[in-house]
């Protein structure tokens, strides 16, 4: 617990660490207060509380709540996505506070407060993503050193006009059958954005990810090949009835073949049979990867703000 100053016309606030284990089980108290906050909380976005309590790759001694007395005012979390010692970073998620509290220096303070717990754990780099509505997080992590590498956009399919699969395509599209094939499909991946500035991301990372889903299944790793060889590669997992695309890639020398068309259709083929409502996917805003998505009939529906912190 950590004493903050209170301040003007406030009450005192404190942060608390969410101790929650097979000796400390206090998920009941725990959901109460998350579920008042969620309520008030000055935020469109959906929280999905007790998922990432029940759920094995959140780290729940991380995640931190406000509290003015024994009302719950504000969270954060800082989950830490990668550990190695080249490329230890995590992501700030998580951060909501009441609005009456959104002008006061308490946002700064939670973002040094959690800052500081990553900096303890070796993290390296910290990244964050919100909505561009919410200017006063922007300013709060501005103030606190962090700066903006990108504007990602997110896109939204309806499931209806589904781009249909050239016949008699010489292309396969198999899923991953195993976790052997799950890593092969990590490595293909990376190729596929080996000549971009895309991070390589690390099956510690992938299996992070996937652990957060509702209902996850190799699958949902879908690869695209020919009697040649491996093409491309798209992942989707399924989030509260939503079917979420991530890590559609081609290697460079199969692409303008329609290799993202056929990955597309293949995939959003499966989300609608899985019975999700819509299929959604991100990139960062005016790419050509939004132009593809674009002409598959996605449609952009909200913008976030990405930014990034550097520890020495």
């Amino acid at each position: 617990m950590v004493q903050l100053k209170p301040e003007k016309k406030l009450s005192d606030a404190n942060i608390y660490t969410l101790k929650y284990g097979p000796k400390n089980n206090q998920r009941d108290k725990w959901i109460n207060y998350l579920q008042q906050l969620k309520d008030n909380v000055h935020t469109d976005v959906p929280v999905f509380w007790e998922k990432d309590l029940d759920n094995p790759g959140f780290d729940k001694n991380s995640l931190f709540i406000v509290l003015d007395g024994n009302k719950p005012i504000g969270s954060i979390s800082g989950q830490v996505i990668s550990r190695s010692a080249s490329k230890a970073y995590a992501y700030i998620s998580y951060f909501y506070l009441r609005k009456e509290f959104t002008k006061t220096s308490l946002p700064l303070r939670m973002i040094l407060w959690i800052t500081k717990d990553l900096e303890k754990r070796g993290v390296k780099e910290i990244f964050t993503t919100f909505p561009e509505e919410n200017k006063w997080k922007f300013m709060a992590f501005t103030r606190q050193g962090f700066t903006t590498i990108d504007v990602e956009v997110f896109l939204q399919h309806n499931l209806e006009q589904i781009p249909e699969r050239e016949k008699d395509s010489p292309i396969s599209i198999t899923p991953a059958r195993n976790e052997e094939e799950l890593k092969e499909a990590i490595i293909l991946h990376n190729n596929c954005f080996a000549d971009t500035n895309y991070e390589p991301i690390t099956f510690e990372e992938m299996s992070y990810l996937v652990k957060k889903t509702d209902n996850f299944d190799l699958n949902q790793f879908l690869i695209a090949h020919t009697a040649r060889g491996d093409m491309g590669v798209i992942h989707y997992y399924l989030f509260d009835n939503e079917g979420w695309i991530h890590g559609l890639g081609v290697k460079p020398r199969y692409r303008n073949r329609g290799v993202s068309k056929e990955l597309l259709s293949e995939c959003l083929t499966r989300i609608k049979r899985d019975r999700a409502k819509r299929a959604i996917i991100s990139t960062v805003e005016s790419s050509l990867p939004q132009l593809i998505y674009e002409k598959n009939n996605f449609i952009p529906f909200r913008r976030n703000i990405v930014m990034q912190l550097g520890i020495k």
